[in-house]
């Protein structure tokens, strides 16, 4: 459901024409179809003054402060995601129960009970409808009484979907868990929400007002961006996905439609919207139902594989090639109207893009479209069939189209950098693998593409102001910015530094850049495994290894040092490592060891023992004072 809109409107909703398009009209086929079926928005004003404080309002403005201090700890400040907090993965959302027998003279509360209702007259001034109504309800401009901020407020009539146990017990579900999102959700570029409230009748959602218009009416006024101008809204936008992804939420109907403007102003920002399709995603989970709009829907969601954060960035694929191009890339040229019709894209879809310039129009780059290389690399990895080597949104941010386009320094990546502090938590068995999963030069087996290989040349080069080949501690700290102590930077130095001669070879810093790179997505956890599983029976050997550490270039271990990592690996003690004690001593937060496996109770027996030693160490100074 859009957020500032009309609502109601599901994947069916604001499709373009399955017909035709020919270069000239492909614009004028997308405005057409856009007129029929989306409002257009009210302009904003500046928030009112705030309401005098007195004694009476004093503790609710003090609840409200909690509150606001409360989402503050979970605020993304450029992009500062704290790994040790996942809002989505942490705390499950709660879903409401089910409806055992439903009385269509009776409401159904989507909050709670009765008892937590309020009518909207008393906190809220409705000022204009903001469009045509939806499938279940309208959008209202709005002001809050209590401080005069102007907002959107979703106005959904219960009765539409009330009459059937069943579907009443879906929608429930459905906007109990859309609030529950968007009251979790702080971030710049996402949809700031308020509050939900409801009444026999409707319920309500109220939220920031956005006035600019979508991203879609500016691709049709535009027509095509210029890379510049694209590479600006689409880096606030990977910024809003990193955000969601890193909290464990998968947005599912990315779109054109779903991003709008907070103001009309050249330089707006830009917000995602409408988390209706919304769904948490938890390690070792993968959804199967059927989400999206045909046109950005991804490969893996139609061939029903399961699916999880990678099918946003497909969808994200789909519109930086609409933003740049003028039209999608999986379109109907035939005549077909509704399910005829997108039955054609997806079977154009389930095939997949073709990374090529050709002429005509198809899921391919076009010949009389001249765009840089970089901007079609970085389609090509975001429309990649394979899940585990798409590209996530931290990746995408760091791509060179981005650095070149936002002429950001395009010779130190951030991800080399970040890489290098994570290090900090590699164990020496790990280390000891990912020596050997960075010399993998198999083309089925390579885990770094040319593209990373040449970027890590460039950082090498860049750091290395020498000239001697490698990067001494003296080059790391002045390029880490003092961020670090040096003798942290020692640390990290001698546990990348696996030939001993205390400084970084261009091998040990792909090393690093592969365990960032690895740890991103269970996918290529998995494929890590596979490559190491040398016999091929789902668990690692002490033979699979020494036989991939015998292709480390330029360094050798001895068979008294591998036995003695294999065994600190070798959780149980049975003489192989199976998947979930790899998973553990890779420590990955995206993929930590599957429930019930014994890695994953040595897991949780760590853990409490470290919030244990935590709060003793808390405690001890008070219990020494009192005595």
């Amino acid at each position: 459901m859009g957020a500032c809109g009309s609502t109601g409107e599901n994947t069916e909703r604001k499709k373009l024409k399955e017909d035709d398009l020919p270069e000239e009209n492909r614009s004028k086929k997308y405005a057409d179809n856009k007129a029929e079926s989306q409002p257009s928005n009210v302009p904003v004003t500046e928030p009112g003054p705030v309401a005098t404080k007195n004694q009476m309002l004093a503790p609710v403005k003090e609840k409200e402060k909690e509150k606001q201090t409360e989402k503050k700890a979970i605020q993304d400040e450029g992009n500062k995601l704290d790994d040790n907090k996942r809002i989505f993965m942490d705390t499950p959302l709660k879903l409401p129960p089910e409806l055992p027998g439903l009385n269509r003279e009776k409401s159904i509360w989507v909050l709670g009970d009765k008892s937590k209702a309020k009518a909207p007259k008393n906190d809220y001034t409705f000022i204009k409808r903001l469009g045509n109504p939806g499938q279940f309800g309208e959008a209202w401009r709005c002001i809050r009484k209590k401080d005069g901020t102007e907002c959107a407020v979703k106005k959904i009539a219960k009765a539409r979907f009330m009459s059937d146990p069943r579907r009443a017990t879906k929608y429930l579900t459905a906007f109990s868990a859309e609030i529950q999102i968007m009251e979790r959700i702080d971030h710049k570029y996402c949809i700031k929400f308020h509050e939900a409230f409801e009444d026999s009748n409707y319920l309500y959602m109220a939220m920031e007002l956005c006035t600019g218009g979508e991203l879609f009416d500016r691709i049709i006024e535009k027509k095509k961006h210029t890379e510049h101008e694209a590479a600006d809204t689409l880096y606030m936008l990977f910024q809003g996905l990193e955000y969601i992804h890193h909290h464990g939420l998968a947005h599912c109907d990315l779109k054109p439609d779903n991003f709008l403007f907070l103001d009309k102003s050249p330089n707006s920002p830009i917000k995602i919207i409408d988390f209706g399709m919304a769904k948490p995603v938890h390690p070792h989970q993968y959804h199967k139902q059927f989400c999206g709009t045909p046109y950005y829907v991804a490969p893996e969601i139609i061939n029903q594989r399961g699916y999880n954060l990678s099918c946003d960035m497909w969808s994200m694929g789909v519109i930086m090639f609409l933003m740049l191009f003028g039209y999608p890339p999986f379109h109907s040229r035939k005549k077909k109207e509704g399910n005829a019709g997108h039955r054609e894209i997806f079977e154009k879809i389930k095939k997949g893009f073709e990374p090529v310039v050709r002429k005509g129009y198809g899921p391919w780059f076009p010949t009389h479209v001249k765009v840089s290389s970089e901007a079609r690399d970085l389609m090509a990895r975001l429309m990649e069939m394979d899940t585990s080597k798409r590209i996530t949104a931290d990746e995408a941010l760091n791509h060179p189209w981005f650095t070149k386009s936002k002429d950001l320094d395009t010779e130190l990546d951030g991800r080399v950098l970040a890489s290098l502090k994570d290090f900090r938590k590699a164990g020496k068995f790990k280390h000891m693998l990912l020596g050997a999963l960075a010399g993998l030069n198999d083309p089925d087996s390579k885990l770094l593409d040319d593209q990373e290989e040449k970027m890590l040349m460039d950082v090498l080069s860049h750091l290395d102001e020498n000239r001697d080949g490698y990067v001494s501690v003296a080059e790391l700290q002045k390029a880490l910015n003092s961020t670090m102590c040096r003798d942290e930077i020692l640390r990290i130095t001698k546990l990348v530094d696996i030939t001993g001669d205390e400084q970084i070879s261009i091998e040990e810093l792909s090393m690093v850049y592969l365990d960032r790179k690895i740890s991103a997505k269970e996918e290529r956890l998995w494929h890590a495994f596979t490559n190491l599983d040398i016999t091929g029976n789902m668990k690692l050997s002490i033979d699979d290894i020494k036989k991939a550490l015998k292709a480390v270039k330029g360094v050798s271990y001895t068979e008294e040092e591998i036995e003695s990592a294999f065994r600190q690996a070798d959780l149980d003690g049975n003489g192989h490592i199976d998947y979930d004690e790899f998973l553990y001593l890779w420590g990955s937060k995206n993929a930590p060891p599957r429930p019930n496996s014994e890695a994953h109770r040595m897991m949780s027996s760590r853990s409490s023992k470290d919030r244990l030693e935590i709060k003793s160490s808390r405690t001890e100074p008070r219990e020494a004072k009192a005595t």
